[in-house]
């Protein structure tokens, strides 16, 4: 912005609206049926999340008793406030739906099937074109950044590209003396869920197959090792 000093010459010099360094010195506010007029259209979203005076999340709820408030009743509400008071959404940063059981966050472009559930993965596996959607663990959410979204980066602070992730971690198992590559990190997530006895529905969602025969292979091998490992114990137990 441009400012006067005291001699009279104008100066430019950049303001920060945000403290990102320290979230603590913002000014928060969140609104409760916060009213918003523009043009013709009065228009009330449930919750308004402000920072610093400007509107960075817009949340809309629905009763969890209703059986007809649902999470895309909430979502197509939201599209009615973007079409009819889209000044609310000049400042943005996350749109967020609610039923009272579940909650998911998208942003101005996002349609219904891509809104997240809350603190979840979500990708498209590539062989499969499967999506697969998968919660955060308390473990893994405490370990990630708080700055950023994407936690593998390259030396250059850029994300990794597909083939450009396998070549880093086939050279961080090399230097480790470990075979390893990054493919297998899918088949060993494979092995512990059928060895935890989770079903093969379960696996094939987590590990985005379409074809129940390839999870057949994981929950086949750990009833295998199972059996075996019952069978041992039985003749340990066994008096010769």
């Amino acid at each position: 912005m441009e400012f006067s000093t005291g001699d009279g010459a104008i100066k430019g010099d950049k303001v920060w609206l945000i403290d990102f360094d320290e979230p603590e010195n913002n000014d928060w506010l969140v609104t409760n049926q916060f009213t918003v007029v523009e043009g013709h259209n009065n228009r009330r979203p449930d919750m308004v999340v402000f920072v610093n005076g400007l509107p960075l999340a817009v949340i809309e709820l629905k009763n969890a008793g209703d059986e007809n408030a649902t999470i895309e009743g909430a979502y197509n509400q939201l599209q009615t406030f973007k079409a009819q008071i889209p000044s609310l959404f000049r400042t943005y940063a996350a749109l967020v739906t609610s039923d009272g059981m579940l909650a998911r966050i998208g942003s101005l472009t996002t349609d219904a099937e891509r809104f997240m559930p809350w603190r979840t993965v979500c990708f498209t596996q590539d062989k499969t074109e499967e999506r697969v959607e998968m919660p955060i663990l308390a473990p893994l959410a405490e370990a990630l950044p708080r700055d950023h979204m994407t936690f593998l980066m390259t030396e250059h602070g850029k994300p990794f590209s597909v083939a450009g992730f396998g070549n880093w971690f086939r050279e961080q198992c090399e230097s480790a003396g470990v075979r390893k590559r990054a493919h297998g990190l899918r088949k060993a997530a494979g092995g512990l869920l059928a060895e935890m006895g989770c079903a093969e529905n379960e696996i094939m969602a987590v590990l985005g197959h379409a074809d129940e025969r390839t999870t057949a292979i994981y929950t086949r091998s750990a009833s295998r090792r199972m059996l075996a490992k019952s069978a041992m114990n039985k003749m340990a137990r066994f008096k010769w």
